[in-house]
């Protein structure tokens, strides 16, 4: 049962009340977490004409073999995007994976769905010095179309470059991210880091709204913390360092 619950995502729904079939910080199956759809190319080169779902990790958003989006967005064939005119995308996947092997992959899936929104967030879409905007365009995309975060596969495909990008800039930083807001010379050193490696325009501005902003306030206060929409990684963030502090004992 357990073997085909990590195959088949209709399985785990039926069966809510037993725990081995959960897959949360158990690194079974790679962490094989997220109902999406395969690639529509691989699955026609099979024979495989109906809609398919089937688990995957946080980090499969590209295929390699097809160059075809099956990230954030792409929950659906039909909702797949051909990401070959925007070959940085491509590149982004293989540097994702990579980072994996750097970092640890609990590092690096802790904080990947956040960089997505907050890039959704910090990119100009009506720039076209804009990096992001430019792939948009090379992939069909509509730049009016302005759903932030995870809901446009094209909006994702497009800033995931500079998502990976980010993401590395934050998993490397592990548990002084739980520190940050009380050191102004490391938030510093951050604001630098997003501005030289991933979005140049990026300002810690704490006058105004900011998703990220907020979210390293939470993180340093995590005792009243406010479980906001980015809350969520306080307990998957704190379970991490449980973790480590464990295998260092």
């Amino acid at each position: 049962m357990t073997a085909l619950a990590y195959a088949l995502p209709e399985i785990r729904d039926q069966h809510p009340e037993r725990r081995h079939l959960k897959v949360k910080y158990r690194n079974v199956a790679g962490n094989a977490n997220e109902a999406r759809s395969p690639c529509r190319r691989c699955t026609a080169a099979k024979g495989i004409t109906e809609n398919v779902t089937t688990w995957m990790r946080h980090d499969q958003n590209v295929c390699l073999r097809h160059g075809i989006w099956i990230g954030p967005g792409a929950y659906t064939k039909r909702s797949q995007v051909d990401v070959n005119p925007a070959t940085a995308i491509i590149t982004a996947q293989r540097r994702h994976t990579a980072l994996i092997n750097k970092l640890r992959r609990r590092w690096v899936r802790a904080v990947t769905p956040f960089a997505f929104a907050f890039l959704g967030h910090w990119t100009r879409w009506g720039d076209p010095e804009n990096h992001a905007a430019q792939r948009l365009v090379r992939i069909g995309g509509n730049q009016r179309r302005r759903t932030f975060g995870e809901a446009d596969p094209y909006l994702s495909a497009a800033q995931y470059p500079e998502v990976v990008s980010l993401i590395e800039v934050l998993a490397a930083r592990r548990t002084r991210l739980l520190h940050i807001v009380h050191d102004e010379t490391e938030r510093l050193d951050l604001t630098s880091d997003i501005q030289q490696r991933v979005i140049p325009h990026y300002t810690d501005d704490r006058s105004r709204y900011d998703p990220f902003s907020q979210w390293i306030h939470d993180l340093g206060g995590l005792s009243r913390v406010s479980y906001s929409e980015f809350g969520d990684f306080v307990t998957d963030h704190l379970h991490v360092v449980e973790v480590e502090q464990e295998v260092l004992r």
